[in-house]
C-alpha cells in the first residue's frame, strides 16, 4: 500500500498534477520526505521551463510544499524535540534510504535547514557523542591542552554522554 500511494505520488509530482499529489499526501505515512522531494523535482523543473507562467506554477508549488515539511516537523517539535530530529535523520526505506536532511540538502530548501530541528540535528551529528556542554567558552582552555597534548590529555577533560538504551 505504501509503495502504491508513494508511486502515485511521485508520477502526480513528474506529471505537474499536483492537487492529486497533495492529496495523495495526506494519506502518506511519512510526509516530511515525500514533500521535500517534491520540491526537488519542482525546482529542477523550474530550471528547465520555457514559459514564464510555467515556471511561476512550478516555484509556487516547489514552495507549498517545502512549507508543508516546515509545518510537519514543527508539529512533531511540538511534540517532542528529540523525536523531530530522529525524524530528520530517520533513513525512509521507500525512497532508497535517504534522510529528510539529505533530501533537503540536495534540494537547496533553505528555510527548511533553518528550523532549529535541523539545527539540533545537525550539531548532534557533527558533536556526536560529545556532551553539549563542551561548547561553551569555559571549555576552550581543556580543548587546547587536549590539542597540545595529542590528545593525551583530553579523555580527562571531554565528557561524553551517556547513551540510552532503545527497546525494541
Amino acid at each position: 500500500y505504501d509503495y502504491v500511494l508513494r508511486d502515485l505520488f511521485l508520477w502526480a509530482i513528474l506529471m505537474n498534477r499536483t492537487d492529486i499529489a497533495k492529496v495523495l499526501l495526506c494519506f502518506m505515512k511519512y510526509r516530511i520526505c515525500p514533500a521535500l522531494i517534491a520540491t526537488k523535482i519542482l525546482k529542477e523543473y523550474y530550471k528547465e521551463a520555457d514559459y514564464g507562467h510555467l515556471q511561476d506554477g512550478y516555484l509556487e508549488n516547489a514552495k507549498y510544499f517545502e512549507q508543508y515539511a516546515i509545518n510537519c516537523l514543527d508539529k512533531a517539535d511540538d511534540y517532542s524535540t528529540e523525536l523531530a530530529c530522529e525524524i530528520i535523520l530517520q533513513q525512509n526505506e521507500l525512497y532508497g534510504y535517504v534522510t529528510c536532511l539529505q533530501v533537503a540538502s540536495d534540494a537547496k530548501d533553505k528555510l527548511f535547514i533553518a528550523e532549529p530541528c535541523c539545527s539540533q540535528a545537525m550539531d548532534n551529528i557533527w558533536y556526536n557523542k560529545v556532551h553539549p556542554d563542551q561548547k561553551l567558552k569555559r571549555r576552550r582552555l581543556a580543548l587546547f591542552s587536549g590539542i597540545i597534548s595529542f590528545g593525551l590529555l583530553a579523555p580527562l577533560f571531554v565528557k561524553y554522554r551517556e547513551s540510552k538504551e532503545v527497546r525494541s
